[in-house]
């Protein structure tokens, strides 16, 4: 009957705390993300939120089939 919800971010301030409130609004639970990210030299701005909230969406639509 415990919650535990929880994020870290090495130097990526914004995208913790957007991912876990797009999982808490779409009710994913017992469930643990990890994102990576790594653009070399591009930089891609705003749009790796989009980004990175479509890829936990697809994800978990895929878990969710199986």
């Amino acid at each position: 009957g415990q919650t535990v919800a929880n994020y870290h971010h090495d130097d990526e301030h914004g995208a913790e705390r957007r991912l876990l409130r797009y999982m808490q609004d779409n009710s994913i639970v017992n469930t643990v993300v990890v994102v990576m990210r790594w653009m070399g030299n591009r930089h891609i701005g705003l749009q790796r939120f989009t980004i990175m909230e479509s890829l936990v969406n697809q994800v978990v639509n895929d878990l969710d089939s199986e």
